[in-house]
This record gives C-alpha cells, structure tokens and sequence, in this order.
C-alpha cells in the first residue's frame, strides 16, 4: 500500500488506455465517452488516481475492476465526468403542457382510482427538474380535493443527488421562477441564496439508481403517470437507450406519459409508445389499450368529457376562475399514426411544392395540413409549411412549423438556417447565433444526403453566409 501522496508519473493519456476505460465505463453505466472527449476523462482519471495514492492509470483501472471498494470509487469519478446542466423550469413548454394537458387528462382518468400523481424524474442532476415539477403539480392541485403528488427523482451521481436533497441555490439560478413560486417554495436564506422550503421538499424523494441496470425492481419502479428523462439518453448508445426506453415502458402505468429532451426523439429506438403533439411540443403516451392507429386528437383528449362534479375547484378559486370553460380544448393535439403511409404522402407533398412554386399559397398550404394530419411525421411537410409562411413574410408561424423539424430531424441544416436568419431579422441576437452556429456544424459534419430542399445548394457558400451573418450580429449586438 502507498503511503504519502503520489502523483501519477505520466500526465499522458494513451487512447488504447483510454479505451478501456471508456469501455469499462460504458459497460457499468452505458455513458459512451468518444475518443474527442480524451483530454476531459484524463483530468478526471488524474484526479481520482491522484486522490487514491496511485501512480499510474493501468493502477486505477485495475484498483476500479478489483478492488472491494470499487463500486463506491466508480461512482466517485462519475461525479467528475457526468455534465449536469440544468435549471428551473428548463424548456418551458414541457411545463405548460404539464399543466394544460397531461394533469387534466390524469385527473379525469384517475378520478375513481387512487388520488395520487406519481412522477419519476430520472437523471434528475442538482434538482431543479424534479423542484420544478413538484411546484407545477402542487400549484395545480391547489383548486383540487384530496389529490396528493408522490415524485422520485434519481441519478447516477451521488454528488449531484446531495446538492438536490440540500435544496439550496443561489439567487441567480432563480431567475427562470416567476414570483409566485417563489414566494411560495423558497425562502431566503442570506443576501444570495434561496432555500426549498420544506412542503415541497417532502413530496419528493431523491435516490441514487443506475438507469442502464435491467430489469428494473418494477416492486418499487412501477405504475408511474410520468417520466420525465431529458437530455439523459443523449450519452447513451442507441442500444442502450432501446434498452431504457423499453423500461420505460414497462415501469409507466397504462396511460402514461413520457418527456424525453426537445433533442432527443424515439425514432428508430421503440415503437411502444405513440408521439403526441399539443401546440408544438411533443411528448411520448402509453395507450391502455392495445396499440393503436390513427387515433385522434378528440379521441386522446375525451374533448366532450367534462371534469366530474365532485372536482370541481373551491368556492374561493371557482370565483377566481368564474365562467371558465372546464372541458379539456387541445386541438392541435395528435397521436401519430403507425403505419407505412409515405407513398400516399410523398404524392402530396410533391403537390404542396408545386402548389407553392406555382404562387398558389393557400392551396400548398392545406396541402401540408392534409399531410400533416394523414402523416404527422413528415418533417418534409412541417418544413415546407415553415418555407411558405416565410416566403410571405409570416415569421412566427414559421418558427412553428420549422421548430417542429428540429424536433423531428434536429440535424437539418438548412432549418436551422432559416431559424438563424429570422431570429437575426427579429433581434433575437443569443437565438440567432445558436442557430446559426448549428447549421455550419451539421454542414460541416460530413453528411451527404440531399433531400428535395437542399440538392441543388452549395453547402460550401452556405457555411460562408452563416459564419458572415455571425459576424455582422456580433457587429449588430455592440450597437444596442
């Protein structure tokens, strides 16, 4: 045994050293490290070896297979090289259809059954997902009788999960909490930070929990309304995230719902559940029933169901809310067919863009909409649409429409693009840059196929308009 601390000799990293550990760590976890991220997992590897009086990595690796501690040392340096971005309320939209859709929908469905939401936040980082969450859900019960919230929030760091038990964050991290919770949850603790407060602490339950571990204890991970599991699978091998989502599946109850990241998609990955869209933003639904096709917006919803008499609001809150119609309204809102429907489809969208190379708008714009509701995912539809509004100059319905592309094909780059150049246009200087930064990289990426969009562009030139748009906003922002 060492004794003193010593240093390890070689600062170097050899990849086929890197390798192994990579693969060590894709084994037990399934967060696949790429060989450009080599110089990040070597300050890491440096530090724990370092800390453990060890004078090589080939120790560390061997002292991280063997030794009877290693299970506790792994986690250790998971704590080093797991990023965990996060803040309160991150991606607004997933929150408002929490509130506007799902709960209502849950409560109508659950109302004879136990009155209790179950949530389970996987990858839940510092806790700010699961915090927000919770704040969500008890400010929409508030106008409800006898309905209680049960979340459990997991992660694989201990060191991330300790922070979200302390609840403490500094003022800063608050700014995307509207004054209402945070007078509500928080409560200041000195001149720059705010502490949870202890009713909202209690109603969630943080717990350390591997998700590439299979089967899951479904004793204890089971019957959930809700999983929220954003920006987590992103690290993970398609396999392992078939593998995941498919536990996913397993551990929500029939008829509930699935959030993964607005980057991230089931495509190619599992064909379990059904894509919803409420106004633009997707999320994922178990149906209760065997799978089905073609279901409808009014179908999903129960449009014509109100909520039952004995949930209505409190008298206090029913005078608040005086004369608002109760019945659950999300037109927008589709489960997305499964079958192959793109023969039938492709002829129509063939038609749309003649429609609109021909000057006839409206026609090639109900053309898209037949599209949208036989196939909703044509992303080749949603960006036409995109392109027709903002060839008429009609900017916010075409970030709609071009916003559901990135959803659906994230790596296109020409709609990012058309993003870039409209947030330019608008003033919208941090989104426009985003975006345009977004299309070089995808353009400079190497991917070849041409779609019917983009065949007869010069991605070369393109890169150049972007990277001197970049410029002149930067030219732009200094004189506001």
């Amino acid at each position: 045994m060492h004794s003193g601390r010593i240093i390890v000799k070689d600062k170097e990293l050899p990849l086929e050293v890197f390798r192994l550990f990579r693969d060590l760590i894709y084994e037990k976890c399934a967060i696949f490290i790429d060989e450009s991220k080599l110089d990040s997992l070597r300050i890491s590897l440096l530090s724990r070896a370092t800390k453990k009086n060890l004078s090589s990595y080939s120790e560390y690796y061997e002292s991280l297979k063997n030794d009877n501690y290693s299970e506790h040392e792994f986690k250790e340096l998971l704590n080093l090289i797991t990023i965990n971005e996060t803040s309160f309320f991150r991606t607004p939209a997933h929150f408002k259809v929490l509130k506007e859709a799902v709960l209502p929908e849950i409560i109508r469905r659950k109302a004879d059954m136990d009155r209790t939401i179950r949530i389970w936040a996987a990858g839940c980082s510092t806790g700010e997902e699961p915090y927000s969450i919770a704040m969500t859900v008890l400010i929409y019960l508030l106008t409800f009788k006898d309905w209680k919230v049960q979340i459990l929030a997991t992660d694989i760091s201990e060191r991330v999960l300790e922070i979200a038990k302390r609840g403490v964050y500094p003022e800063r991290s608050l700014k995307t909490v509207d004054r209402y919770c945070r007078d509500l949850f928080f409560e200041k603790i000195d001149e720059n930070n705010y502490a949870i407060k202890d009713d909202l602490k209690k109603v969630i339950e943080f717990k350390y929990f591997n998700l590439i571990g299979t089967p899951y204890p479904l004793s204890e991970i089971k019957n959930w309304d809700i999983i929220f599991c954003r920006n987590v699978t992103i690290y993970f091998k398609a396999e392992s995230t078939k593998r995941v989502i498919h536990n996913f599946y397993r551990s929500l109850a029939a008829g509930g719902y699935l959030f993964i990241g607005h980057s991230e998609s089931l495509n190619n990955i599992s064909d379990e559940f059904n894509l919803v869209e409420v106004k633009g933003t997707f999320f994922y639904y178990k149906s209760a029933q065997k799978k089905q096709t073609n279901k409808t917006a009014r179908d999903f919803f129960d449009f014509d169901k109100r909520l039952k008499p004995d949930f209505k609001p409190d008298v206090k809150e029913a005078k608040k809310e005086k004369n608002k119609d109760e019945t659950i309204k999300f037109e927008t809102a589709f489960i997305c067919p499964k079958e192959d429907i793109r023969d039938e489809t492709g002829v129509l969208l063939s038609k749309a863009e003649d429609l609109f190379n021909n000057g006839k708008i409206e026609d090639a714009i109900r053309a898209c909409i037949e599209i949208e509701s036989t196939d909703p995912l044509l992303w080749e539809a949603y960006f036409l649409l995109g392109l027709i509004h903002y060839n008429v100059g009609n900017a916010k319905d075409a970030v709609i429409q071009f916003k559901k592309v990135v959803y659906l094909n994230p790596r296109y780059f020409l709609v990012h693009y058309y993003l870039g150049n409209i947030y330019q246009k608008t003033g919208e200087y941090q989104n426009a840059v985003m975006s345009y930064n977004n299309a070089v990289e995808y353009l400079k990426s190497g991917r070849k196929e041409e779609t019917r969009f983009d065949k007869d562009i010069n991605r070369k030139a393109l890169v150049e308009i972007c990277e001197n748009n970049l410029k002149e906003i930067e030219r732009e922002a200094e004189n506001v």
